[in-house]
């Protein structure tokens, strides 16, 4: 999302493309909003600080960083305008922060050629204070060591192009980095509820990479309860340490030991999709396990899933629309019926690892026929990489039961080693080791309304 990573709230409320941003099928989220994407909140006026450069809102950012590593940190923000204050910024711009209350700056034309960083050096403090303002598709990127080298391709306001974490060319791939996304929007009106006026989704991810250990806390009031000065913490326990991850993870052998890369250095680790793009990570290892799912399909139980979504894409009204769908192998190809709709709406090819772990299957002979079959394919294909990378489809065939009992997760061949580590290392258990990994509220993410600051941690040993 952006990112294959972008929260679940700016899916349900519309993507901003970030250029080689972490993209995939995991952004083209449906319209269907949660219950909890329209619950309330109460916003306490005074706890709201001056607005920025371009009149918008904003709230204390606090980073602590606890890394022990004798390197300046460094923290790049960037995202789009969403709302048009007449000062310059239009809805849609890309904007990066400036300054540490939050001011920005419309991107400038850097040349692919000669990146730069647009990071503050914030130094080797433990407690740090910026400001975050109100914008959609955020990033929050903390390196260590040098600011991230990144362009526009030369465009002025264009999508800054981020690092290719899987390239040893790219000048940022010995960079200690990572980030959290976050989107913090207006909230539709709520019956009742005239107070509340925005919402903020965040999340840490994995889905691309492993980098930093981070763990963040967000307050606000709470959307489930309506409790004001409300916090809700995500990420990483906070006994998770960076060795020790990367100790557990080459213990584990090829071929996950193989995602750990960096030129004489503990880079990061590559998730296996981007593994398999740098021909590290072998890509017929879960042909077998597709091959055994086509085979059961045939004659077994079939798939079942229910799925809700828009017939209507925005600014239409939504019109809801619900498939009951079952998947049975047919002609060499994954077919998803429902029978009050006349029978097949979409069938899937035999897909690949890379497709699997990428969470981009395609489509068969049959395509879906309008905008809401279309909605309901992606959202069937979101829960079918959830299924797949959690490996419980041999073993449980409805991919919405199946979430009711997590201990069944990674517990069958073949494991994905990968995204169970940081899950054991997650708060709750909770992590976006791949793109749908948000199904089965299996992710980091989490929604609070009327924000009113955010801390994130960078863990380690360092007071």
């Amino acid at each position: 999302m952006e990112s294959r990573t972008t929260s679940q709230c700016a899916r349900a409320q519309g993507q901003i493309a970030v250029a080689n941003g972490r993209g995939g099928l995991r952004h083209a989220l449906l319209r269907a909003m949660s219950v909890l994407a329209f619950v309330a909140c109460t916003w306490m006026p005074g706890l709201a600080l001056a607005n920025n450069n371009a009149g918008l809102r904003t709230i204390p950012l606090h980073i602590t960083n606890h890394i022990n590593l004798a390197q300046d940190l460094y923290i790049l923000i960037f995202g789009v305008i969403n709302r048009d204050n007449g000062k310059g910024f239009p809805v849609g711009s890309n904007v990066y922060v400036t300054n540490t209350q939050g001011d920005v700056a419309i991107t400038p034309a850097i040349p692919g050629n000669a990146p730069i960083s647009l990071s503050l050096k914030v130094g080797m403090g433990t407690e740090n204070d910026l400001t975050l303002p109100k914008l959609t598709a955020v990033r929050i990127y903390s390196s260590l060591g040098a600011g991230l080298l990144v362009h526009t391709g030369g465009i002025m306001g264009g999508g800054l192009v981020l690092p290719t974490v899987q390239n040893p060319s790219d000048p940022n791939f010995n960079t200690r980095f990572d980030f959290t996304e976050l989107t913090w929007i207006s909230q539709a009106p709520i019956p009742n509820h005239p107070e509340i006026t925005t919402n903020l989704g965040i999340n840490v991810t994995e889905v691309d990479a492993f980098g930093l250990v981070q763990q963040f806390t967000i307050e606000g009031t709470d959307p489930a309860t309506f409790q004001p000065n409300t916090t809700l913490t995500s990420g990483f326990l906070s006994t998770a340490r960076r060795p020790d991850l990367f100790s557990m993870l080459q213990s584990f052998g090829p071929p996950w030991s193989n995602l750990i890369v960096g030129n004489g250095v503990l880079a990061r680790a590559l998730a296996p999709n981007l593994a398999i793009d740098a021909n590290l990570f072998p890509q017929d290892q879960l042909d077998n396990y597709t091959n055994q799912i086509f085979s059961r399909f045939i004659s077994s139980p079939p798939l079942t899933t229910t799925v809700s979504v828009c017939t209507n894409p925005e600014p239409f009204p939504c019109d809801p629309v619900t498939y009951n769908f079952t998947g049975s192998t047919s002609g060499g190809e994954l077919v998803f019926s429902d029978a009050n709709k006349g029978g097949a709406i979409f069938s899937l090819q035999k897909w690949s690892t890379l497709n699997a772990y990428a969470g981009s299957f395609p489509y068969g002979s049959k395509q879906p026929a309008n905008y809401a079959d279309e909605q309901a394919g992606l959202a069937v294909q979101a829960k079918l990489q959830g299924a797949l990378m959690r490996t419980t489809l041999l073993v449980n065939s409805d991919l919405d039961s199946y979430c009711n009992d997590p201990t069944q997760f990674y517990v069958n061949a073949p494991v994905n080693m990968y995204a169970k580590l940081w899950h054991s290392a997650g708060i709750n258990g909770n992590a976006y080791g791949f793109g749908f990994d948000d199904t089965c509220s299996q992710s980091s993410f989490k929604l609070i309304f009327n924000p009113t600051r955010l801390t994130i941690t960078l863990l380690g040993n360092r007071p």
